[in-house]
């Protein structure tokens, strides 16, 4: 890249051993790891889609920390180049079968709500792909925690 070849002309450093570790790198933490990001509505181009659904009522937290598969579509509602994909979450507060909350309010972290301090979270795709009106993305995803998170 760039500065490889600013260290080779400026200062006479070969730099080419560090490139195969550097893209390693980017790799792990840029293509394999979620970014927090504030999106703004505009920049999503497909229809949300409903990846992962729990009941805290009845889920277990070493269900939680399992690996998932994810296999969904995206339907694309405007002309664009999908960079990501982008995820949030909605929250149901409404209660239980035993004491059903009097008011079901529903807290969102979508980018259509607007800012909030948790954001959203961006899976960079290593190629753009330009998409159009109506097009599917089928996507396959396995979730799984980082390590340093257990």
């Amino acid at each position: 890249g760039t500065f490889v070849k600013l260290a080779r002309r400026k200062y006479d450093v070969d730099m080419d051993i560090l490139t195969p570790s550097y893209l390693r790198e980017l790799g792990d933490y840029y293509y394999n790891t979620a970014m927090c990001v504030n999106l703004l509505p505009e920049q999503v181009i497909g229809e949300n889609t409903n990846v992962i659904e729990w009941d805290l009522h009845k889920i277990t937290l070493e269900e939680l920390k399992k690996d998932k598969m994810a296999e969904f579509d995206i339907k694309m509602k405007r002309v664009g180049v999908i960079g990501g994909l982008a995820g949030w979450f909605d929250v149901d507060f409404k209660g239980s079968k035993q004491l059903p909350a009097s008011k079901h309010v529903v807290l969102s972290t979508s980018p259509q709500v607007g800012i909030t301090h948790w954001g959203q979270q961006a899976f960079f795709l290593q190629k753009p792909t330009p998409c159009g009106v109506g097009e599917v993305a089928r996507v396959k995803m396995h979730i799984t925690r980082q390590k340093k998170n257990d």
